[in-house]
C-alpha cells in the first residue's frame, strides 16, 4: 500500500496564521501609524488571543497582563534604556 500524500496547505495555514501579527505590523509601519498606534493594536491583538483561552483563571492574568497603559509602557521602555 501506497503512503498517502498530505498536502502542504494545512501547514502553510499555520504558519500563516503564527506571522500574522508581524504581517500586521509590518503594514501598519508603512502605513504610517504612530508608536502608540502599534501599541494599541499589540494590546488588541493580545486581548483577542486571551478569549482563546479555556481556563477562566488563565484568561484573567492573560487580560490583567494587558491592561498597561502606552503610558506606562513608554516609561518603563525609557527607564530600560538609560
Amino acid at each position: 500500500m501506497k503512503p498517502v500524500e498530505r498536502s502542504p496547505l494545512p501547514l502553510a495555514c499555520a504558519a500563516m496564521r503564527a506571522h500574522r501579527l508581524p504581517i500586521v505590523l509590518v503594514v501598519a509601519v508603512l502605513g504610517g501609524c504612530t508608536s502608540r498606534e502599534l501599541y494599541h493594536a499589540g494590546q488588541q491583538w493580545q486581548r483577542q488571543e486571551c478569549q482563546r483561552l479555556m481556563d477562566l483563571e488563565e484568561r484573567k492574568r492573560c487580560h490583567a497582563s494587558t491592561a498597561r497603559s502606552y503610558e506606562d509602557y513608554k516609561a518603563e521602555a525609557e527607564a530600560a534604556r538609560k
